[in-house]
């Protein structure tokens, strides 16, 4: 009796927590760096992933 109900209760438990760690995270983990060659992107909560793009390849800004 008790195996079904974790059978539910377990996998909705580990989604909730994941949903509620992982977006701020995600969020908070985004950079952005003005260099003299272009922009510098950084994100990622477990492994850091880093881009530069090049102010030619930029077509628009909008600013909100």
């Amino acid at each position: 009796m008790i195996i079904p109900v974790l059978v539910i209760f377990l996998p909705s438990a580990v989604a909730a927590a994941f949903i509620a760690y992982w977006p701020p995270r995600y969020y908070d983990s985004i950079t952005y760096e003005l260099i003299g060659d272009g922009v510098v992107v950084k994100h990622g909560v477990w492994w850091r992933i880093k881009y530069i793009v090049p102010y030619s390849r930029i077509m628009s800004v909008g600013i909100v």
